[in-house]
């Protein structure tokens, strides 16, 4: 190795380890008794799980940022963990990838879940499919996802579009969707936002249009249920886990797979009277607030039940 290619990586190592010590002293100034590590696209969900768990007397770290050894003294809950390199010896792994796409179930992900002290999962049908590639049944912990548990009620706003779809555009259904929605309405399309960048465009629309990416997809209830607790209208595809669902119906407009059409007709009919539209939209917080949340019940038990210890083990 030359000097200039030494000095190169010598570089790349400090501010490496900058980066490093920068996210250690940001974790541990403040005393947390775990750390929830998250990708960005889900921080709506760590903000849900940190809220819950306060009210277990545990106080949680949020992180987008890879972990490091000094931190792994915590346990984790890793949201989506096959997107992280440097795994703690102990965590509690947050499955979100849907089982009917086994691109994702690659070998060393399985093994991932399986060296988990618990995995918590939204989908009965993806659980079931856990459990026939060997993973342990007293270690899985259905969590289905729901509305806010700690809602702030949005500002209204003007609305700039009439419809706003967010997500990866590379889908071959997607575009076949997109292209005829975008001909008729005036469409925002956004790729590579999250979080509190995410929500103020999404607001500039009438309605969010969810689509599913596969064919045969589960419902994206992670999606719907952040755009819910933030005062959104949504139309979205039916899901072949549908009957899971049925609570969200009348809240969700939900139109029949593969339906472009359809879901073309129902923003007309959806948007066409905006004081109609926003009053159903406070309707829908309305519901949602005052029926019984699946997530807090499920998400709290568990915690109460498994993670009451990492009290003891907080620096």
């Amino acid at each position: 190795m030359n000097l200039l290619a030494a000095l190169k990586h010598w570089n790349k190592k400090r501010l490496a380890r900058r980066r490093e010590f920068s996210l250690e002293r940001r974790v541990l100034a403040v005393k947390p008794d775990l750390l929830i590590l998250t990708p960005p696209h889900c921080l709506y969900l760590a903000h849900e799980m940190q809220h819950i768990l306060q009210q277990c007397n545990l106080k949680a770290a949020i992180e987008t940022n890879e972990s490091t050894a000094k931190l792994h003294q915590l346990h984790h809950i890793i949201i989506c963990p096959q997107v992280f390199k440097n795994l703690p010896p102990s965590y509690t792994a947050f499955q979100l990838e849907q089982s009917n796409s086994s691109a994702w179930f690659t070998e060393e992900y399985i093994q991932t879940l399986k060296r988990a002290k618990h995995v918590l999962d939204y989908s009965v049908e993806n659980i079931e499919y856990l459990l026939k590639i060997g993973l342990d049944q007293a270690a899985m912990h259905h969590t289905p996802l729901d509305f806010t548990t700690n809602y702030v009620a949005s500002k209204p706003t003007p609305f700039t579009y009439d419809v706003v779809f967010y997500g990866n555009t590379e889908s071959e259904r997607r575009q076949r969707y997109l292209e005829k929605i975008t001909k008729k309405f005036n469409t925002l399309v956004i790729e590579n936002s999250y979080g509190q960048d995410l929500m103020p465009q999404l607001r500039q629309a009438k309605c969010v249009v969810n689509i599913h990416y596969y064919e045969g997809a589960l419902l994206e209830t992670t999606r719907l249920y952040e755009c819910l607790s933030h005062d959104l209208m949504l139309i979205s595809e039916k899901s072949r886990d549908q009957d899971f669902h049925q609570g969200l119906n009348g809240i969700v407009e939900f139109i029949d797979i593969d339906d472009i059409d359809g879901m073309v007709s129902r923003i007309g009919t959806t948007i066409a009277d905006e004081q109609a539209l926003r009053r159903r939209i406070q309707a829908n917080t309305a519901l949602l607030q005052t029926r019984e949340n699946q997530f807090l019940i499920r998400f709290k038990a568990f915690a109460q039940a498994h993670l009451q210890n990492c009290r003891q083990t907080a620096p």
